[in-house]
């Protein structure tokens, strides 16, 4: 088989990066599924659980650009360094409150943020980083095979993590996350790549920087709509770790590894999507993104509608594979639309819309949930998703006819 055959696996320094993620991100979706699940049990409360990723991705939405800033600055391989044993640090102290009998809720909200600050640095910077080893031709072969690889983290991942749950508690699902970062770091250091910072001039000021980078953004009218277009699905329909247990343990009276269940069968519509993607290996139209957004918001009011454990999983396999087709070509199109120069800075916005805009996401489902149960909740976040995605429709109809 060929390099270009094989795509983004044919680089040597990305299938170092490819396997050590192999590891690690099982076990973060391990301890991902296992908090959201120890919130709920310890507080049974959806608003409080709601809170747990907002404060996770509030950084995020607070120092994502200074963050862009930073990864224009600075070694990408440096950077990935420090925040991977950063998050090693903080799985470990997740798990030793538990283990020892110690945890508060207060004490998962602080470990919580903290990780959003360490990953307010390491999303963009991984994202970058895969465009500096892989190139152009094969970003969306690099960026579907890293989906694939957390979507096939999101199947394995959580249905481990119900199990052992259910046999040793969650303490021991923060445990394993914090040992499989050994492998990522190990591959990040054989990495034979800095990720060296492009055209930037280190004596402008950072504020400077970021007024450049929004300069930049707003020159583009098709990157602004994208962004825009991320936020809103991210806003009101990804917001997993709120609906997926509440789903789970108040709607289809499941326990723990019901929950796992569930979380893989997202995994598993994703997955197939990612790896459907990763073959497919060209760019991909944009006006794909709208389509499935609406798709994703229809998906989410099927789901309402249904009591049925089988057709509930069924209709989130799906949903996991919208979700990945959708941020896999949104991702791809934004990379390509941005200059290298201001690709750091580009992808923090990214990282803020889709991840850090999470904070007024879950809270808000959490707070509709509360007052209007589960099924009720996704059908107002669903019909606000379309009308917003169909105004920006109609904008970018008009931009284009007016190029």
């Amino acid at each position: 088989m060929g390099r270009t055959e094989m795509g983004a696996l044919g680089n040597k320094n990305f299938r170092y990066f490819f396997m050590g993620q192999f590891i690690s991100l099982m076990g973060t979706w391990m301890q991902s599924s296992g908090q959201s699940w120890l919130v709920l049990s310890l507080t049974n409360s959806p608003l409080l659980l709601s809170l747990v990723p907002a404060f996770q991705t509030l950084p995020m939405f607070l120092f994502s650009i200074f963050a862009g800033v930073i990864i224009d600055r600075y070694k990408k391989k440096k950077l990935l360094l420090i925040t991977q044993t950063a998050s090693m640090i903080l799985a470990f102290s997740l798990s030793s409150l538990v283990l020892f009998g110690h945890i508060k809720y207060y004490q998962i909200i602080v470990l919580a943020t903290m990780l959003g600050i360490t990953n307010t640095i390491d999303n963009p910077t991984r994202q970058t980083f895969v465009r500096d080893m892989v190139g152009d031709d094969n970003i969306l072969s690099a960026i579907a095979l890293n989906s694939s690889l957390i979507n096939f983290a999101r199947i394995v991942g959580p249905s481990i993590a119900g199990i052992m749950m259910g046999w040793v508690g969650a303490g021991w699902c923060f445990f394993i996350n914090g040992v499989s970062f050994i492998p990522v770091i190990y591959g990040i250091y054989k990495i034979d790549i800095d990720g060296e910072p492009k055209a930037l001039n280190n004596k402008n000021g950072v504020f400077k920087d970021i007024k450049e980078g929004f300069i930049y953004i707003k020159s583009n009218f098709e990157l602004i709509l994208t962004i825009m277009l991320i936020g809103i699905v991210s806003c009101f329909l990804f917001n997993f770790n709120v609906i997926i247990p509440i789903i789970a343990k108040e709607k289809l009276n499941m326990d723990a590894t019901g929950y796992g269940m569930l979380m893989a069968a997202m995994g598993l519509g994703a997955c197939i999507a990612a790896v459907f993607v990763a073959r497919y290996n060209r760019k991909i139209k944009i006006k794909y993104v709208y389509m499935l957004g609406i798709i994703e918001a229809l998906l989410f009011i099927l789901l309402s509608f249904t009591d049925s454990i089988a057709l509930n999983i069924i209709i989130i396999v799906f949903i996991g594979a919208a979700m990945v087709l959708f941020s896999s070509i949104a991702n791809t199109n934004v990379q390509l639309m941005s200059q290298e120069e201001y690709r750091g800075r580009v992808m923090s916005i990214y990282t803020l819309v889709f991840i850090g805009i999470t904070p007024i996401g879950s809270t808000l489902t959490g707070q509709l949930i509360t007052l209007y149960k589960i099924d009720f909740a996704l059908i107002i976040c669903s019909f606000i998703c379309i009308i917003l995605v169909i105004l920006l429709i109609l904008l970018r109809i008009r931009y284009l006819k007016m190029k």
